[in-house]
């Protein structure tokens, strides 16, 4: 019987091999791992550092070495704009004219380094910045405005004076006295305030007869220094006589108290400086409006007498002479505890006709002045211009 061959099995075919045949998938695997070590040997080879980078660069990875660059793309950051802060309190730097408009324009007043003010806008012209600025006076009339270069600002306070000219008090003021140029000084200082304001305050002077006040507080000072009773301050006195501005009773007196020698000791324990004594006629004595406010304050202030004393030399030069002082007053007076003496001198140059104290008005600051017309054709002349600046005055501190 012939025997049959069989045919081969079949085998089935499968579309996945046997290990695959559960659904998953080891490529994936199989491709993080060789991302590690392609890592891994990045890093045996060039070190950590340059590889954390290019990730950071590649936007792979984000790190925060120590140092290292940042490949992010920055964020926006808000930047300081000085002038949305406007309007800000603001100091002068250095002594500046103020400008009606930027760059231009007749001076409104002239303030010194320290001098407060409210800054309120800036402006280019050309290659420079302009500011504008405010300040305010002792009064609600006073005080002004324009414009100052910008590099003349600063925006802290280092030693702050309220310190300027006439035109830094009132701009109206400083253009009513502009009519006598050179030949007119005056210095203005408010001591609750601080406030000083002053026109050639360092010129020298011709006080004549108005070195008076300085004579009879220097008798004072000597019988209190050697202590015997003050002297004696009838009208009838030498000292009651000098005080209504005798000439010939000066004279005596002010051998009295040592001559230009004498009167310099007082002044230097004084502290007064910008006097000079003449070393024979006492109404040839010559000092600067500075000089006179800084007496009057060491007078008033009792920088230099006993209270009594004090009191006692300014009831009697404030009693001595109230048609003179309410001729330049325009009718009023230095007020209760305040005091004024006029003086007039005479040169070849004509006449200067002076004042100085400290006015205390029923309403408004109290303030100390010293002030001057010089080179007047008369001494009514004189009189009349001191006149226009206590009219002018008045009006600014009548509101406050």
């Amino acid at each position: 019987m012939a025997k049959t061959e069989s045919a081969p099995a079949r085998v089935a075919v499968r579309s996945v091999p046997p290990d695959r045949a559960a659904g998953t998938s080891r490529a994936p695997t199989l491709a993080w791992w060789r991302a590690a070590l392609l890592i891994l040997l990045a890093c045996a080879v060039l070190g950590v550092v340059p590889v954390m980078l290019a990730g950071e660069f590649v936007g792979a990875w984000t790190v925060r070495l120590p140092g290292a660059p940042n490949f992010a793309p920055a964020t926006p950051a808000p930047t300081f704009a000085p002038d949305l802060a406007l309007p800000r309190q603001a100091w002068v730097a250095s002594r500046v004219t103020v400008l009606p408009r930027p760059g231009a324009g007749s001076p409104v007043a002239t303030l010194e380094p320290g001098f407060p003010v409210t800054l309120a806008a800036h402006q280019r012209l050309g290659s420079a910045q302009w500011s504008h600025i405010s300040w305010v006076g002792p009064t609600s009339n006073a005080g002004g405005d324009g414009w100052v270069p910008d590099a003349a600002m600063v925006g802290f306070a280092a030693d702050t004076r309220p310190i300027g000219d006439l035109g830094a008090l009132s701009p109206a003021l400083a253009q009513a006295l502009s009519v006598y140029g050179a030949a007119f000084a005056a210095v203005i200082y408010f001591p609750d305030s601080g406030q000083l304001y002053r026109l050639r305050a360092d010129v020298p002077l011709a006080l004549g007869t108005g070195f008076r006040a300085l004579l009879i507080t220097a008798t004072f000072a000597a019988a209190e220094a050697h202590h015997t009773p003050p002297p004696a301050v009838a009208a009838t006195t030498a000292v009651g006589k000098l005080a209504g501005g005798d000439v010939a009773s000066g004279a005596a007196i002010y051998t009295q108290v040592g001559g230009s020698a004498g009167m310099g000791r007082f002044l230097a324990n004084a502290g007064v400086s910008g006097v000079q004594p003449a070393a024979g006629d006492w109404t040839s004595t010559q000092a600067t409006a500075t000089a006179l406010v800084t007496f009057y304050a060491a007078l008033t202030g009792g920088g230099v007498l006993s209270a009594s004393n004090r009191a006692a030399v300014v009831a009697l030069l404030a009693g001595a002479d109230t048609s003179g002082v309410s001729s330049v007053l325009n009718g009023g007076a230095a007020g209760k505890d305040g005091v004024l003496v006029v003086g007039r001198a005479h040169s070849g140059d004509g006449w200067t006709v002076s004042v100085g104290g400290s006015i205390v008005p029923a309403h408004g600051p109290r303030f100390l002045v010293a002030v001057a017309a010089q080179r007047q054709p008369s001494e009514a002349a004189g009189r009349q211009a001191l006149a226009t600046f206590f009219t002018q005055l008045n009006a600014l501190l009548a509101a406050h």
